[in-house]
């Protein structure tokens, strides 16, 4: 996910500003280019995490995507570095990311909406809170809106959906902003048998209550689900749910063929 790109921010600018190189058949060592020694297992892990996240493709060359384009933008524009580190871990990222796109207000509120324990949230909002990155209105809790982060990460969910919309590519969507697909079109995918017909079906788009707004915009400016020919549902994510990636698209793996809420 986003986070995950955010904590090798640093990397994946590196490797943007020798992408010439990485297009060479032949080309120098690169981890040492990238900060590492050479034949390192670590950027080894790093370099398969970032063809995972479709930084990097197949062959390793990097993918010129608007929403890559603006990733190795942000270690220069967002010169805090404290925030960069804190803004890589999952709780952090997911209440922040709450916090921008809907109204989430104290504690308990964060820890019952996204599912979290009261202990990861208290440590992720200390961490946001020491970075400048969230503000305390008494009890409320707010994104600092005039840190540069925060229109960062607004300017990139945008570029998410252009993407999306223009690559057709949804995967990159469910990157940025935690969800699953369940109902019949994910048992259909998951429960898949050769010769049967293959084609749409009614669709639910499982994720946690700040995030829904967001979804609901995407259902109606993504030419994916606006021309999706059967129903669409959001609904809200559980934690029975077991979820597999299937071409970077997460699905319920235990999905019915019916609806249900």
């Amino acid at each position: 996910m986003l986070y995950d790109k955010i904590r090798y921010v640093d990397e994946i600018r590196k490797l943007y500003m020798i992408r010439h190189l990485l297009v060479q058949s032949k080309h120098p060592d690169i981890a040492s280019r990238v900060g590492y020694k050479k034949y390192s297992k670590q950027f080894y892990r790093i370099k398969q995490k970032l063809i995972e996240e479709k930084v990097l493709d197949k062959q390793g060359r990097f993918v010129e995507s608007l929403t890559n384009q603006w990733l190795v933008e942000l270690p220069v524009y967002v010169t805090n570095k404290k925030q960069l580190k804190v803004m890589g871990n999952k709780p952090p990222y997911f209440i922040f990311l709450a916090l921008t796109l809907d109204s989430v207000n104290n504690a308990g509120e964060i820890s019952e909406k996204l599912k979290l324990s009261r202990r990861t949230v208290y440590d992720a909002l200390e961490k946001l809170s020491k970075s400048n990155l969230i503000k305390f209105d008494n009890s409320v809790i707010r994104a600092s809106k005039d840190e540069r982060f925060y229109f960062w990460l607004s300017r990139y969910l945008e570029l998410c959906k252009t993407q999306a919309d223009t690559a057709e590519d949804v995967s990159l969507l469910f990157d940025c902003a935690p969800a699953y697909i369940d109902g019949p079109q994910a048992y259909y995918m998951i429960n898949y048998e050769p010769g049967r017909p293959a084609g749409p079906a009614d669709m639910i788009i499982r994720t946690y209550e700040p995030y829904k707004k967001f979804w609901q915009s995407v259902l109606g400016d993504v030419r994916y689900f606006k021309e999706y020919p059967k129903k669409v549902e959001i609904a809200q994510a559980r934690a029975t749910d077991k979820v597999v990636l299937l071409e970077g698209v997460p699905y319920n793996k235990k999905a019915k063929l019916e609806l249900e809420a």
